[in-house]
């Protein structure tokens, strides 16, 4: 729920698109922001090129009587390009089961938008824990899906801790995901997202 206000999202909104147009842009980078919904259309209109817009969840059905809640249609509506799903939070706090974020990344990926699926583990857990992540995850996804999906490793050991994965953390990450991926598809996969 940051930032917390309104004032603060525009403030932070300039700032990163002011920043960004002073980096150097490697080639294949792109730089996501995702607000909280309220947020949407005054980050979205701020945005240049260069900077997508992404949403921090949505909801498996269209429309409806699910007060509260915030379809992938209504995202795709809004010019979001990406959208979060499985992260650690929602699972933790919000009870988000295998089932609920299968069925949030293909209500995505059937909205032409690209799903970011957040894997992670707490410390000691990590094989078991991010392969049954994935595996479960990607329950009906094809192939021709997969290489729309971004695959992003958050430690949930990490969050909030003040500790950081290492370089070796990541890389070890990104190869058993890549190992895990080829597996459940193919030996030749290659997924541009890792």
């Amino acid at each position: 729920m940051n930032p917390a206000s309104l004032k603060e999202a525009k403030k932070l909104t300039k700032e990163v698109v002011e920043g960004l147009s002073k980096l150097k842009k490697r080639t294949g980078t792109e730089v996501v922001l995702c607000p909280p919904f309220p947020y949407l259309q005054l980050v979205g209109s701020a945005l240049k090129a260069g900077v997508k817009l992404g949403a921090q969840n949505t909801y498996t059905k269209d429309g409806g009587a699910y007060t509260g809640e915030v379809s992938s249609k209504i995202l795709s509506d809004m010019k979001c390009d990406y959208v979060i799903v499985g992260h650690s939070e929602r699972r933790n706090y919000f009870k988000e089961d295998s089932e609920l974020i299968n069925n949030k990344l293909k209500s995505v990926l059937k909205h032409k938008m690209t799903p970011v699926l957040a894997v992670g583990e707490k410390e000691g857990e990590f094989v078991s824990v991010i392969k049954k992540q994935i595996v479960d995850a990607l329950k009906g996804i094809t192939p021709g899906q997969l290489k729309n999906i971004v695959i992003a490793y958050e430690p949930v050991w990490a969050i909030g801790t003040g500790k950081a994965a290492s370089t070796d953390d990541a890389m070890s990450a990104r190869i058993f995901i890549q190992k895990t991926l080829s597996d459940l598809y193919s030996k030749n996969i290659a997924h541009p997202f890792l």
